[in-house]
């Protein structure tokens, strides 16, 4: 199944619920909704990857892509309930040291209010 992207502002952080393969033919896509939003300013994401089932590195570089983007404006991109293939592939790649991920949004979202009180 080709990657299927919900996007759902909250308050001040926007939930990316993406679901099916982030590989080469959705990577682009991912990075465009995350410009878009920052276009319309919007800094920081939540991207659920509850319902990923398989990530290429044309994936893991659409994520990259995106932070790095993000964060040349000052914003931040939280990972959310990556299952447990997916988490192992963010360990071997190392973007567990690059990227917050967390067990679930709401703690991600827990973490983004912190964060956002502490002048992050």
């Amino acid at each position: 199944m080709i990657c299927s992207i919900d996007v759902c502002p909250e308050d001040d952080v926007v939930i990316l619920y993406l679901k099916g393969r982030l590989d080469a033919l959705s990577a682009q896509d991912l990075k465009n909704i995350v410009k878009k939003s920052v276009n319309s300013n919007n800094r920081f994401f939540i991207i659920d990857l509850s319902e990923i089932d398989f990530i290429d590195s044309s994936g893991l570089g659409s994520l990259i892509s995106s932070l790095r983007f993000v964060t040349r404006v000052g914003g931040d991109i939280f990972i959310s309930n990556p299952n447990k293939s997916i988490k192992y592939i963010l360990d071997i790649t190392r973007l567990t040291k690059v990227f917050n991920i967390f067990n679930s949004i709401q703690d991600a979202l827990k973490y983004f209010s912190f964060f956002k009180n502490v002048g992050g």
